[in-house]
């Protein structure tokens, strides 16, 4: 069963992780490398010798040894051994014999290439916003439903409908094509629903965000992702 268990959890691209009771590694897979947690080398290794920052406020680990309870997709930052930066996407499980918490395992994503990228693309963003702003032939985009181009039935119901749906309090989902507006009629929901105030509208091109990422991008993720 063991050899079985190893030759599964090794053909994954998820890195797993096995302690004891006292915190001891049992077992790190393939994947777990990425991380630097090289299986034979972590063997019967405490996980504060490989990471003696850890306590009850950042270890995974040890919350669920006290809650019981597992903790799923959580959001890690931290240093390892090797003194390298890494960002994981996390859920750590208890395990029971009896009642009793017997160990626990731990199943992540290296996402640090990914949150690497997506800072990049977030400052090349913010580039691209100043020097628009700048420039001295910016054109400056409609954002009033009486500037709306168009004249059919659909058209005239959204400039009607718009004092509506920016004093809704329920989320505003909008729908359409490429090229058909959607963002220009966001913009003008914005305006009217924050009375020409500076708070800002947040935009997020949601092809550019990874895919295994795009719910916790928009939906958010457990306390203290």
């Amino acid at each position: 069963m063991d050899k079985i268990f190893k030759t599964v959890t090794d053909t994954i691209n998820e890195g797993v992780m096995v302690i004891d009771s006292n915190f001891i590694f049992t077992y790190a897979n393939k994947a777990s490398n990425s991380i630097g947690l090289n299986n034979e080398k972590i063997i019967g290794k405490s996980i504060f010798d490989l990471f003696p920052y850890l306590n009850k406020d950042n270890s995974t680990f040890m919350q669920i040894f006290e809650s019981k309870q597992p903790i799923i997709e959580k959001q890690q930052t931290f240093s390892t051994y090797r003194g390298e930066k890494k960002t994981t996407i996390t859920s750590t499980y208890p395990l029971f014999q009896d009642g009793k918490v017997i160990g626990a395992f731990e199943i992540f994503r290296d996402i640090t290439r990914v949150e690497a990228l997506t800072d990049e693309l977030r400052n090349l963003q913010l580039e691209s916003n100043k020097a628009s702003k700048s420039s001295k032939f910016q054109v400056k985009q409609k954002e009033n439903a009486e500037e709306f181009v168009g004249e059919s039935k659909e058209i005239r119901k959204l400039k009607s409908d718009l004092n509506m749906y920016a004093n809704s309090l329920s989320p505003i989902f909008i729908y359409g094509e490429t090229g058909t507006g959607k963002e220009v009629f966001v913009k003008a929901v914005h305006k009217e629903m924050t009375n020409g105030s500076k708070i800002p509208l947040i935009t997020q091109n949601c092809a550019a965000i990874p895919e295994n990422l795009l719910e916790s991008y928009l939906f958010g993720t457990t306390q203290g992702s």
